[in-house]
């Protein structure tokens, strides 16, 4: 049979910032910076892969605007599987214990079905808008009680194989999340996560995909 075997170097940096009260990063830089390599029967392909994430904050309290960039490339054959980035979906689970928002991840691509998407090469940047939450002062009870409800809106384009005029494609997407955080048995911090996005492939609507996920811890 055949076996994998696989090896990934990086760096990463954040300088990100929030204000008292918040309950998302609101401002900063984050970056990060990847190199690897794969080797399957007769195939032994490297790559690269970079993030790039740049935040202002607004003048609404708590709210701010991200820019969200990444990029990558895989060598080899293309035809070969190993050889290409898969891309689609929120990436949520219905019960989850990871990152709320995982659209913001590189080979995240709401509107399009997990792994649709695939290219050699790609370039996507994201444009997101995070909304002022809402603070619930005193909702529930001391067992189940509500803390707050945040909005957002995000936007994103995505090039797959830019270096071949042959084989190049453009994809976009258009989507929002609400994000509900509450307690739950005095202990027990939850968010409840409802999502939806439209999906275009050049320039022509490709369908939409709903995203509903409940973080426990």
């Amino acid at each position: 049979f055949d076996r994998l075997t696989q090896g990934e170097a990086g760096l990463r940096y954040s300088d990100v910032r929030r204000s008292l009260g918040a309950v998302d990063d609101e401002k900063g830089t984050k970056w990060m910076a990847f190199a690897g390599v794969q080797h399957v029967t007769g195939e032994t392909p490297w790559h690269v892969r970079g993030n790039f994430d740049y935040g202002w904050d607004l003048p609404q309290r708590h709210s701010s605007l991200w820019l969200r960039t990444a990029a990558g490339y895989v060598s080899g054959n293309p035809d070969v599987p190993i050889a290409n980035y898969y891309f689609g979906g929120f990436g949520n689970n219905y019960v989850d214990s990871r990152e709320i928002k995982r659209y913001r991840e590189w080979d995240a691509f709401p509107g399009f079905g997990i792994d649709e998407i695939s290219g050699q090469s790609f370039v996507r940047p994201m444009i997101e808008w995070n909304i002022t939450p809402y603070v619930f002062e005193s909702a529930g009870t001391a067992a189940f009680h509500l803390a707050w409800l945040r909005p957002a809106v995000f936007a994103s384009v995505l090039w797959t194989d830019v270096e071949s005029s042959s084989r190049r494609k453009d994809y976009a997407n258009v989507g929002a999340q609400v994000d509900l955080h509450f307690s739950a048995l005095h202990w027990y911090p939850m968010t409840l996560s409802l999502g939806y996005a439209a999906g275009f492939r050049g320039g022509t609507h490709a369908g939409g995909e709903w995203m509903l996920s409940l973080k426990i811890m």
